[in-house]
């Protein structure tokens, strides 16, 4: 398992992912200073070829790690969270995008290309970002997860949740997915876990 730890949560993926926590990543972080936005976690199931974009908010009850103090996080409105949803997917698609185009540059990639796309296996990050856009370039198996951990559940706001984020991402290829750790699509290849 790879674990990663988001807004006091930790994500335990599957060996069969590879996992970029996209918003610290060299690339993300090179990209940033021209006002790109990015997401969470970029997550590539190697086993199924699916690729996931993870934006993770925690509402619950913290506590702040040097005082103990609690933290009450308020819940922003829906339509705030699926429009930072949006744009963040909105940019991350456009860095990858110039990724590969950056990668595009080397003939020894160009020739490599058609290898990473048969690999099943991880092999670097020219692989990851290679199989990425192959699978936003073919619309195929693409999830975006705005993963919203809530204090007490609240049906109505998931559901808004959704409506606004599908409203938003209508021009993406891909699956929308509003989730939490009582519901979630990745069950069979993602744990996720309280650090509270």
């Amino acid at each position: 398992m790879r674990s990663f730890i988001e807004s006091g949560l930790q994500f335990s993926f599957s060996r069969d992912c590879v996992v970029k926590k996209y918003d610290s990543h060299r690339y993300y972080r090179g990209l940033s200073g021209i006002g790109l936005k990015g997401i969470d976690f970029v997550a590539l199931n190697l086993k199924e070829n699916l690729v996931a974009f993870f934006e993770v908010k925690n509402y619950r009850t913290r506590f702040h790690r040097d005082t103990g103090e609690p933290i009450y996080p308020e819940p922003k409105p829906a339509i705030e969270l699926a429009q930072a949803l949006s744009e963040k997917v909105s940019d991350t698609l456009l860095a990858i995008d110039a990724i590969t185009t950056y990668y595009q540059k080397s003939f020894i990639y160009r020739l490599l290309q058609p290898l990473y796309l048969r690999l099943p296996f991880y092999m670097g990050d020219r692989f990851f970002w290679t199989k990425v856009e192959n699978c936003i370039y073919e619309h195929e198996n693409l999830a975006y997860v705005l993963w919203v951990e809530l204090q007490e559940k609240n049906p109505a706001y998931k559901g808004e949740l959704k409506q606004q984020t599908g409203r938003l991402l209508k021009n993406e290829f891909g699956i929308i997915y509003v989730a939490d750790m009582d519901n979630q699509p990745f069950s069979s290849s993602l744990k996720v876990s309280s650090q509270a």
